[in-house]
């Protein structure tokens, strides 16, 4: 086992390029230049534990809560609640797929139906992936000379490591800095003239190309090492503020270019969205708190919907809605579908935000007659039936606006 998954994970997001070797990443192996390469990098580090821990549920079509973790798509596009994790924060608080795996306070804890929690080192795992930029491991800010020792210990060993050819030593940060006998390897901040890049990226007028002979190290790979030279070497102080006008969010901003290392704080309680460390849409986190008695679907009413076994993918109403029983699947997106849209419930929207009553979800619950052809009888079919406080909990949702998460100015 590594000591350092993160490290571990940077090295086999595409820094380990030769094709044999084995690793161990949590509780599953993973052949370098095999799962990693072909499988979606990253995301292949990280997909046997879905595999093996999430299904049916989750995997193998299985959509419960909305949430496929098939591929790497499904898992950014989240779940009927929205994103399930933030990249670059794997905190419980700020990412739904790690509170749930660890057993926070925030719904039931995953994997459901009693199955055995994952282990430490199968959730450490899930971890390193958010935080390392979830498929990108440039997102998070400049990286540190951990990533790119990494990439010097597998592929400059023997000549720069346990070696100084050239008068370059490669073991350490120091040696990195103090170059070699034709003069500074990199130019701090500024990759593009560093000697360093030119060599692994074969400039003419650079001689060799590096490492002599290769194979050469794969662009994304190189890329790396360009962004801890333009970040800094370690230090992101000295290169300025000059990915604050990019229009994105990177080197460490905690939104589009503002936050972290950037002049310009964030404006995160009044722009409409649910961000940083908010519990609800503007409200919460460092905002003013949210208002009482609003109704959050992801740690409130998606967890009555789990306890009734409602929503599992082998339930009446996880299936998909082509299978499930008139169409009535529980996950958000379908609960809102206007009834001309593909796959809609045959019996019309369930769910009208701001209008519980008028909601044919609230009627089956709490047994009211949903349509007169046919009458709809009360859910779930047969009993035992919701308490009624999971079912006011469900109509004040609704009458809030039936929102994937806290959002106080939905509803008049």
């Amino acid at each position: 086992m590594h000591e350092n998954p993160l490290r571990f994970l940077a090295v086999l997001v595409g820094l380990c390029l030769t094709p044999v070797g084995c690793t161990q990443v949590g509780d599953s192996l993973f052949a370098v230049g095999d799962a990693a390469s072909s499988s979606g990098g990253a995301f292949a580090m990280i997909s046997p534990i879905f595999q093996e821990r999430c299904g049916p549920c989750h995997t193998g079509g299985g959509q419960s809560g909305g949430l496929n973790l098939d591929t790497e798509d499904n898992l950014h596009a989240g779940g009927t609640t929205g994103p399930v994790f933030t990249v670059c924060d794997s905190s419980a608080t700020a990412s739904l797929l790690i509170c749930r795996v660890e057993g926070a306070d925030c719904g039931s804890q995953m994997p459901l139906n009693d199955d055995e929690p994952l282990t430490s080192g199968e959730i450490d795992t899930l971890k390193a992936y958010i935080d390392q930029g979830a498929g990108d491991p440039l997102l998070c800010g400049p990286p540190d000379f951990d990533a790119v020792a990494a990439i010097f210990d597998e592929h400059c060993n023997g000549c720069h490591i346990g070696g100084t050819s050239g008068g370059l030593d490669l073991s350490s940060e120091a040696g990195l800095l103090a170059g070699g006998g034709s003069g500074p390897a990199l130019n701090v901040c500024d990759a593009d003239s560093s000697r360093i890049i030119c060599k692994l990226e074969g400039g003419a007028e650079c001689g060799d190309r590096m490492p002599q002979g290769g194979p050469y190290l794969d662009q994304s790979v190189i890329d790396l090492v360009r962004a801890y030279i333009d970040g800094g070497a370690g230090d992101p102080t000295v290169c300025g503020s000059g990915a604050c006008d990019d229009g994105q969010q990177n080197q460490g901003e905690e939104g589009v270019d503002c936050g972290g290392p950037c002049p310009d704080a964030c404006v995160g309680c009044a722009d409409g969205i649910r961000n940083g460390d908010e519990t609800g849409v503007d409200c919460g986190g460092s905002c003013d708190p949210c208002p009482a008695g609003l109704v959050d679907f992801a740690t409130q009413v998606q967890p009555i919907f789990d306890g009734a076994g409602c929503a599992n993918a082998t339930s009446c109403h996880g299936q998909t809605p082509a299978n499930a029983p008139r169409g009535f699947n529980f996950s958000l997106e379908n609960m809102l579908k206007d009834a001309s849209a593909p796959d809609a419930p045959q019996d019309g929207p369930l769910v009208v935000p701001c209008d519980a009553d008028n909601s044919l979800l609230y009627k089956v619950l709490n047994g009211e007659t949903a349509a007169p052809d046919p009458v709809i009888i009360r859910m779930p079919s047969g009993g035992p039936y919701l308490e009624a406080g999971d079912i006011q909990l469900i109509k004040d949702w609704i009458d809030q606006g039936a929102s994937p998460f806290i959002d106080p100015g939905l509803c008049p």
